[in-house]
This record gives structure tokens, sequence and C-alpha cells, in this order.
């Protein structure tokens, strides 16, 4: 179901101030037949006031209204809709980075810091953990591993110097880069497509809606998910996380292999999304004597938001959408240089635009 589609519900009217005063005035000459409103005339400014009360009255009706439906509440009350279905807005994604860890000197023997071992800052008040175990064999003298802080957030360039329990043998600790590809709080519009597909959820016979709908509850992070199976048995995950490290289909697989969601015989296989990288090249031609620096740039957000919709795993990507993207009023016509045909997408691909060079130049109807 797509929920964009839906019309907003009847029960929100929309009002116009000119339209309820003139109600007002029309109610007063009922009683009044000869009265004729002026300017600055007393009555006429009560009625004025009262239609302007009454448009503020009918938009906060409105806004109530609103908090009753899937489709327009928002925020809290989006966040309550939720309640029902069990549903909880996600808080986000933590952020990783590379940390390289150095022995005080080369050790006769194995050492390892361990998996989950607690890092913090220097002033002990931002700490995060590591994500595998970072074993020094004979010889080795420092070793690389990934670090998650733990701070729901896209990025952050907080530095974590120490090890919470200190090891002897551990010399030095230093970050080779910020911490980077996290999330910040769910946004209503993908709150409000987990709702849809919670109604899955209580499904026992593991079908498409359910992996879907607890693979999106497994990261933050994850913007698309296919699943379909080629074998009876074997279920395959194809998950899009932008900037998005191994550590995420662990966590997709722990939220799938759940008693509850599982079926004993499905076989589970999950994995990123292979991205399919295109360029979209294109000349405007835009009707002369028109704005063309401003249908330029209507056209640039058209493309925009047509390529975010367009941005989901076995999506082909047309030149005849492109075309509709880019054709706003005041383009006659779009000439590609690239793509020159259609994309053909598989199940787990995903095609991402990795550059536009759009230029535009006038339209002569004469030539």
């Amino acid at each position: 179901m797509d929920i964009n589609s839906i019309k907003i519900p009847d029960v929100i009217k929309q009002y116009d101030y000119e339209s309820l005063l003139q109600y007002h005035i029309d109610e007063v000459k009922k009683i009044l037949p000869d009265w004729k409103p002026s300017e600055g005339d007393l009555m006429l400014i009560e009625k004025q006031a009262s239609a302007f009360r009454e448009m503020h009255l009918r938009a906060e009706f409105n806004e109530l209204a609103r908090a009753f439906f899937l489709t327009t509440a928002k925020n809290s009350d989006l966040d309550n809709y939720a309640v029902f279905y069990g549903v909880e807005r996600l808080k986000g994604s933590k952020p990783t980075a590379t940390y390289r860890f150095e022995l005080s000197s080369k050790l006769e023997y194995e050492v390892m810091i361990p998996k989950d071992t607690l890092m913090i800052d220097d002033g002990g008040t931002k700490q995060g953990k590591i994500l595998e175990d970072v074993v020094f064999y004979i010889g080795d003298e420092q070793k690389e591993a990934l670090v998650e802080l733990d701070e729901y957030c896209q990025a952050s360039d907080v530095e974590l110097t120490t090890l919470q329990t200190p090891l002897p043998y551990v010399y030095r600790i230093e970050a080779l880069e910020e911490f980077g590809g996290g999330a910040t709080k769910e946004d209503d519009e993908s709150l409000r497509k987990r709702i849809l597909l919670s109604l899955a959820d209580k499904s026992t016979a593991g079908s498409e809606e359910t992996y879907k709908s607890y693979t999106y509850k497994a990261d933050a992070k994850i913007e698309d998910v296919s699943v379909y199976s080629l074998i009876p048995g074997e279920v395959l995950v194809y998950l899009y996380a932008p900037n998005s490290d191994e550590h995420i289909l662990e966590r997709v697989h722990k939220s799938l292999s759940a008693e509850d969601v599982r079926p004993l015989t499905d076989k589970l296989v999950i994995n990123f999304a292979e991205e399919i990288n295109y360029v979209i090249d294109a000349t405007l031609k835009i009707f002369e004597n028109n704005d063309s620096a401003q249908i330029y740039i209507n056209a640039m957000d058209s493309l925009d938001q047509g390529l975010k919709n367009l941005e989901k795993i076995g999506a082909d990507i047309t030149l005849s959408e492109l075309n509709d993207f880019l054709r706003v009023a005041g383009v006659k016509e779009v000439v590609f240089t690239s793509p020159k045909n259609r994309l053909t997408i598989a199940r787990n691909q995903i095609a991402i635009c990795s550059s536009k060079k759009i230029n535009y130049e006038v339209y002569d109807e004469k030539y």
C-alpha cells in the first residue's frame, strides 16, 4: 500500500477568511436587510474579528483531527498512534570509528582486548564499546578495530582515549577517524511506513512483510529492504543502509532470528544490496522569454525528489521517468547524454545516482 496516495480525510476541511467573513455578513443581513457594511463600520469590524477567530478555531480543530489518522498524525501524536500497534519510534543509530590499539612492547604470548570492552573520553562523560575482539598474536605491536560511540547521532568528533578497565599491556589508543555513519531519531515518514508493516508482525508463516518489518526495526540506518525466496526454506534478505559496516548485518540477523519471527524451517541469508551507480547528463531546452534560472531550479528540485522515490531495491531506472522529473513547466524538451537506455535493476540491487550534470539552453521555435 502506498500511504502517500491516500487522500486527506474528509473531516479535515479547508476554509478561507473571505468566505467566513461573507457568511457572517450574510447572517447579519438576514436580520438587518438594509445594512450596508462600510470601512470603519463597528459592526463590520466585529464581524471581521469573528471571522478571524473562527479561522483560527477551525485550523485548531483540523490539527486535532489530524492526530487521529495515520496519514496525517505527526511528532508525539504519531508516537501515541504507534502504541496501538506495538511500534516505537527508533532512537537512531550509533556512529562508529576505526581505532588503533598499540602495545607497550612485543609480547611472547597472545593477548586480547575482548569485544564489548568499554572506552571513555578524557572527561569521562562519553563512552563507547569495541565491536570485535582485538587479538594481538605473538610479535604484533598494534591492531585496528571498530568502536561504536554510545550515543544516537550521525557523527561526532569526540575521542575515546582510555579503556574503562585498564589493561597493563595496552600502551596507546588512537582514533584514526571521527565517528560517523550513525543516524538521528527516526522521522515521521519512516515511522508511518513501519506502522503499516507492523500489521504483519504477528504472522507465524514468515511472510515477506513480517521479515521487512523486523529488518527495519534492527537499525534506523536501514532505508530499504528486499525479501524473497528462490529455494524453498531459504529466505534472502537484502538491505540498503548507506555508510554502514558489517555489524548492521549481525543486528538484522539477531532481529530476524527471534523465535516469534522466523519459522524453524527458514534459513536466512542476509546481505547488503549491490549498489549500481549511474550518471545523469542532460540538457534542458527552455522556452524563450521565461525565467530560465528559476525553471532550472524547479527542474533540479523535481529531479531530486523523483530520484529519492526511485532509490529502492529492485527499482528500474527508465528514461521516461527521468524525463518526467526534469520536464517541469517551461521546459520544452530534455535531451539525455546519459543514461542512454533503461537501467534494469535486479531484486538484490539498488540504483544510486552518483552524479548529475544538468545544463540548460533557450529553445528557439524558429529552428
